[in-house]
């Protein structure tokens, strides 16, 4: 990952304060500790922190165009840079270095603000357009890159954390009341607030332009819901041809990944989908892949042996480790790197195993992102068996159940599923979902809080994916042309992701479960929290401990994955499905290629 940064002012009035961008970059440090860059001129001030991936002799930020008219800093990757560099050197454009980053500069030459549209990758970057005297921005289809901005008086700043952008003077610190209460809901702040009043964050998919000193509206550039609202009938080529679909774009994703000039590795939890990662990493990266697991010492949460065994089943070279008690010490770290509260214990267990994959590599590839897209979750189930009950509400009878569900004391079974039923669809499937649901919030937020305004609303290495390119449009298209039966489990029948692998792989030692069991770590935080008012507990964790899932599993984050880098910012993964790979060549007790 990188950092990048920027102020830009339009009044007129006076110059861009240059030791208040560097500030904000400082903060930026363990974002990009191989170089930092800079360029200042009276009404802007770019800057950027690298971590060098691709081209680590010429690669220095921000790069320009040939006569100097743009100018671009950029946090992310382009995978289809290669292609687009030789096109538009077809057009005539002259490259000075052989980054991704100089592609952005001269495709925005030749499409403007739609360049964003021809992009596979991941990204947020800003180009100053000194012709034009305009700013643009850009984020990448699914938000993996973080770009916060804000408008102050004297004109307009915009960083990768918030906690840079928190270094200008102008920016309040003052915490946004409908980011609390989002936060409160959801176990985290979703886009376009933050927790900072004045304060926002680009939208995934989205763009957006600073000119004539006046801020724009953020353009969007693509939207995965589409997909998902067409009207289109099931794919006319069943399961098989779904999931071999899927399978393709996975298996060019990943390769796509492995292109770089520092060593790759990946995060292995012993699932479905993190094993297909893998194991296409192990057939086409031709060296052994460096592997890396987290795991805790109660038998239920841990998952080291599932691991393990896909470890040993593809040859990688494979780091454990094991989360004891007193590694919560590293809690203040965690809330330091998020810059938002982020209610996820599983961040911490993240944080360590990423820190321990920095030890040895630079990239890592994950395997999150496929419940998302095909129904993995419970509560997805639970969703589609209450449709028709949820009719009551749409009838008009909402009033009477929540009578009823009001007659009911606290605690009585049936009392919030009452309440739930009288909802319509969306907001039943929110409220299902809500850490504190809305009608919780009276009770825990002050009144001048509260306002009538507010929405009801529904060490570091770099972590990858492709979802926001070919993977995103072809997972999203595959999905959405599954019926619902494919995608919705069913007692007996595993969903669409893991059939596809079951009759090529039945000694694959990943069969035996579908991926990502919950963190020991939630249980110990509560358990830390209960002492800490309570005193000393002698109850302890055990291994037939009841499992819950984590705050992630239950609220369902926009986002299709997100493998954390050592700063434990929910930035990358690659999650998709797991195919035939062992009628791929790959596994079954063959080492890789070496």
């Amino acid at each position: 990952m990188c950092g990048i940064a920027g102020i830009m002012d339009m009044s007129g009035r006076a110059p861009v304060d240059a030791d208040c961008l560097r500030r904000m970059t400082d903060r930026l440090f363990h974002r990009g500790p191989d170089d930092v860059g800079y360029l200042v001129e009276r009404r802007v001030g770019l800057a950027m922190r690298r971590l060098s991936i691709i081209d680590l002799a010429t690669g220095q930020q921000p790069i320009h165009n040939e006569d100097k008219t743009l100018s671009v800093v950029f946090n992310g990757e382009i995978y289809n840079y290669r292609e687009l560099r030789a096109e538009l050197q077809t057009k005539g454009h002259r490259f000075s270095t052989t980054s991704d980053t100089e592609v952005l500069v001269h495709l925005y030459e030749e499409h403007r603000e739609r360049c964003v549209e021809r992009l596979r990758g991941m990204f947020a970057f800003a180009i100053w357009d000194r012709q034009r005297q305009a700013l643009f921005l850009a984020r990448d289809r699914l938000g993996i890159k973080p770009l916060y901005y804000a408008e102050t008086p004297q004109g307009f700043v915009f960083a990768s954390e918030l906690k840079a952008i928190a270094q200008h003077p102008l920016v309040p610190r003052r915490v946004c009341p409908e980011g609390l209460v989002a936060y409160l809901q959801y176990g985290y702040v979703p886009e376009p607030l933050s927790i900072l009043e004045g304060v926002r964050r680009l939208p995934p998919g989205h763009t957006l332009t600073v000119r004539d000193g006046s801020l724009g509206a953020p353009r969007r550039y693509w939207e995965s819901t589409s997909f998902f609202r067409s009207v289109t009938g099931p794919s006319r080529d069943g399961e098989a041809g779904a999931a071999e679909a899927l399978w393709a774009y996975l298996e060019s994703a990943v390769r796509s990944h492995l292109a770089s000039d520092v060593p790759v590795g990946a995060f292995l939890s012993g699932g479905v989908d993190s094993s297909a990662v893998v194991a296409i990493m192990a057939r086409a990266a031709g060296v052994r892949v460096k592997t890396f697991s987290v795991g805790f010492r109660e038998a239920g949460y841990n998952e080291l042996p599932y691991a393990r065994r896909v470890a040993e089943w593809l040859g990688t070279e494979h780091h454990e480790l094991l989360v004891e008690p007193l590694d919560l010490g590293v809690l203040e770290e965690v809330l330091a790197a998020v810059d938002e509260p982020f209610a996820d214990a599983s961040a911490i267990p993240t944080y360590l195993v990423s820190r321990l994959a920095r030890r040895h590599v630079k990239v890592v590839l994950s395997g999150d992102g496929g419940d998302e897209l095909f129904a993995g979750y419970d509560r997805y189930v639970v969703d589609h068996r209450r449709r028709h009950l949820g009719l009551l509400g749409d009838a008009g009878l909402g009033g009477v159940l929540r009578v009823l569900s009001a007659a009911l004391p606290e605690g009585a079974p049936g009392k919030n599923y009452l309440y739930n039923l009288s909802l319509p669809r969306l907001e039943r499937y929110l409220d299902s979902i809500s850490l504190f649901p809305a009608r919780a919030m009276a009770e825990l937020v002050e009144p001048d809080v509260l306002r009538d305004d507010l929405p009801a609303r529904g060490h570091p290495h770099q972590g990858r994916s492709d979802e926001h390119g070919e993977l995103a449009r072809g997972a999203c298209a595959t999905a959405r042309s599954s019926p619902g039966r494919v995608r919705l489990r069913s007692p007996g029948r595993p969903p669409l992701p893991r059939r596809a692998d079951e009759a090529p792989l039945e000694a694959h030692p990943a069969r035996a479960r579908a991926g990502g069991s919950p963190h020991a770590t939630q249980a110990r935080v509560r358990r830390a929290a209960h002492d800490l008012v309570h005193g000393p507990s002698v109850r302890v964790l055990s291994g037939s401990s009841r499992r819950r899932p984590s705050v992630g599993q239950r609220r369902g984050e926009a986002r299709i994955g997100s493998a954390a880098h050592a700063s434990v910012c929910p930035e990358a993964s690659t999650g998709a499905l797991p195919a035939a790979l062992g009628a791929r060549g790959v596994g079954s007790g063959a080492s890789p290629a070496r």
